[in-house]
């Protein structure tokens, strides 16, 4: 099963809502990946001292996308992207992606769709968790 939890936070500039969103990456570019017989909250993301909120968003059959309770979870003891190696295949820590939309939900800075998270498109999973939320 792979796992990717985020931390998504809107606030709006005159008519365009400016969204961040964080994922918790392995070196920026891979996607956590455990047994799927383990348990998502208590064996993986608790263990881990990650707390999630709302429901598991279910991108496919194998990624599932997971929103972080901020009150409980400490996300500043995690790494950051920019503090990491290039090249670091090993490291948990949380890559910020800003995308920006219109009241009417037009697309103002768009994602790329080259850019990937493993074999997922983050222009792909940032839609998913849009449409959900």
């Amino acid at each position: 099963m792979l796992i990717l939890p985020f931390i998504h936070n809107t606030v709006t500039q005159n008519s365009i809502q400016v969204h961040t969103i964080k994922f918790l990456t392995i070196g920026g570019q891979h996607i956590w990946e455990e047994d799927k017989s383990l348990k998502l909250d208590e064996d993986i993301l608790n263990s881990n001292d990650i707390y999630r909120k709302g429901p598991v968003i279910k991108f496919d059959k194998t990624l599932q996308i997971c929103e972080v309770d901020m009150e409980k979870t400490r996300v500043a003891d995690f790494y950051k992207w920019e503090e990491v190696e290039i090249g670091d295949t090993e490291t948990f820590c949380w890559r910020m992606y800003i995308y920006l939309t219109g009241n009417n939900g037009d697309n103002w800075l768009d994602i790329p769709a080259s850019e990937m998270l493993g074999k997922y498109s983050v222009k792909a999973i940032i839609d998913r968790i849009l449409q959900k939320k």
